[in-house]
Parts: C-alpha cells; structure tokens; sequence
C-alpha cells in the first residue's frame, strides 16, 4: 500500500516533459502542441528527436556560417519553439501507427487578416504531426528541408569554410575560404594593408619584394617556394574605412601579363563587418591548375591562411 502510495507521488512530482511523456502518441502529440503555445522553449526541445535536434542545429549552424553582414543570434532550442493558433482541446487523434512511426493529427483554431474582412476572422484547421519511438518514448519527428551548404564542394575546416571548384582542362580554378572572426577589426586592417602581411599567409609563400607603381596601383613581386618564378603582381586596395563598422575592406592583385604569366593567380582579401563587431573574412584566389603543383592549395592550406591572418590581426599593435 505505501508502495503504491510512493509510485503514484512521484509520477505527479515528475517534472513535466519528456521525460514524463507517456507511450501514447496522441497524448504524446496534444501535450507537444499544448507546449508549444506556452511552455519554456526548452521544454519544447525535449519533444524532438534526436534527428529533428540534429537538423535544428544544422540549420543554424550553417546561417550562422553563411551570413553576410547581420549577427545571427539564433538558438537551436528557440529557432521552433513557438505554433501558431489554439489547440481545440480533444481533437488529437492517430491516424496512422507503423512499427517506431505514428502520425497524429489535431484540430486548431486562430485568428486571421483577411483582404475583404476589416477585422481578423476566425478560422480553423487540421494539422499533422510525425512521432517517432526513441528509448520508449514518443518523439516528435518535424519534416524540415535538409540543409545543404552554398556550394556543394564546401568544406569546413574547424571555423573556416572552403571552396575549391573543381579543376576543368583548359580553365582557370577558383578558390575561396571564409570565416567569422573575432580579432579587432584594426589588428585585420593593419595585416591587409601591409604587403608582407596579406601575403605572407598564401600557401608556399616566400618573399614580396615591393616594385615601381605603375599609375595609382603598387606593384609587388611575390616568390613562392612552388613554383620557383617570381611573379610581378598589380595591388588594388580600397580607401581607408570611414567607418570600420560599416565599410568593407578590400585589398586585390592580379598577376601581370595575364594569361601569359608563368604562374597565373589573381586574388583578394575583403574583411566585411559585422554588427555584433565580428568580422567577416574572405580569401579568394582564381588560378591556372597548371601552373600550381596539385595539392598546394588544399582546403587545409587555405584555411590556414584565414586562420594565419586572424592569428597576425591579434598581435598588431
């Protein structure tokens, strides 16, 4: 009698979730839906799968790594907290159960603007929802697109991430690596706009011999350790930022002669700002393959090399 008297004081101090969810699904379902109207966020997160978790983070993951320009402040517990309309209490019900799959389907209610109606109208709807068993309880499984990067030949190198198109006879190669720094934003300014320190990251970089301007542009030669030949470059480098906050940075060479040059290679640094004071970093580089030993720009080295500029930005003065 006390036993029982035990069991049924703990099951009504349980904390309320999903860890207290039951076997059912469709109870499992209502309590979701009535969570998601009102419960802490966290308390949401406890309903998803362990693959809908996974997606979730995903897609954050990967905004976070493609913005451009605006902070991203998106949390993963909080990214699909929140349902529109009002549960109509009773109206959960399976419409399907297979093997570890259910699907429970629930009747809602709202509000809505309308064109030919001044005032909201009320309307009403069925929705779906896809439940999984995991470790013997009911999931909620949502259907989310599944997250694809910019360009398929990314890849991501600890914070970096690297673009290499493939090689195609007879065309030039393009390659890029980005990522979000935190270094002050005058430590990046002061290695872009000193020769040695834009180019000094390059992969099989050696020396930059400074030569005569030609015009408004500078001229430098850089060396590499592969290939040998020297190779006389254009530098263009935008104007000072007024505003470092909001202006980008942007310094650009080109190899003279064109593609007539040895060692054929144009590329860029653009440090682009972000609100939240972190700062975007971008080398790319356009190249002819033949000209490069195979393997000298891998996504490691290129990554390096953004990595290699943060690491100079932080001990500038």
């Amino acid at each position: 009698m006390h036993a029982r008297a035990l069991a049924l004081a703990c099951a009504v101090l349980a904390p309320w979730g999903a860890s207290a969810q039951p076997a059912d699904p469709v109870e499992t379902a209502a309590r979701f839906f009535e969570a998601a109207q009102s419960r802490p966020c966290a308390e949401v997160w406890a309903f998803y799968s362990a693959g809908t978790q996974q997606a979730i983070r995903a897609q954050v993951h990967r905004r976070e790594r493609e913005r451009a320009g605006a902070p991203q402040k998106e949390v993963p517990e909080e990214l699909h907290c929140r349902r529109s309309g009002q549960l109509k209490k009773g109206t959960a019900r399976l419409v399907r159960s297979h093997g570890n799959e259910a699907v429970v389907a629930a009747g809602f209610g709202g509000r809505q603007v309308s064109s030919n109606r001044l005032l909201p109208g009320r309307i009403e709807w069925n929705e779906e929802l896809r439940l999984v068993r995991e470790g013997g309880a009911w999931k909620v499984a949502l259907a989310l697109p599944k997250v694809e990067p910019a360009y398929p030949q990314l890849t991501e190198v600890g914070p970096v991430d690297v673009f290499i198109e493939p090689v195609v006879r007879g065309l030039h190669q393009r390659l890029e690596a980005t990522s979000v720094s935190r270094a002050p934003r005058a430590g990046l300014e002061a290695v872009v706009r000193d020769p040695e320190g834009w180019a000094s990251v390059l992969p099989s970089f050696k020396a930059i011999e400074p030569l005569e301007r030609a015009g408004e542009l500078d001229r430098v030669r850089l060396s590499f350790a592969d290939p040998s030949t020297p190779v006389p470059m254009r530098v263009r480098l935008s104007a000072k930022a007024t505003d470092p906050m909001k202006d980008a940075t942007t310094i650009a060479w080109d190899v003279e002669g064109d593609a007539r040059a040895p060692a054929y290679m144009r590329g860029r640094w653009d440090l682009t700002p972000n609100t939240d004071g972190t700062t975007r970093v971008k080398l790319t580089l356009v190249i002819d393959p033949r000209h490069w030993p195979e393997g000298l720009f891998s996504a490691e080295r290129m990554a390096n090399a953004v990595r290699d500029l943060e690491k100079a930005a932080l001990k500038a003065p």
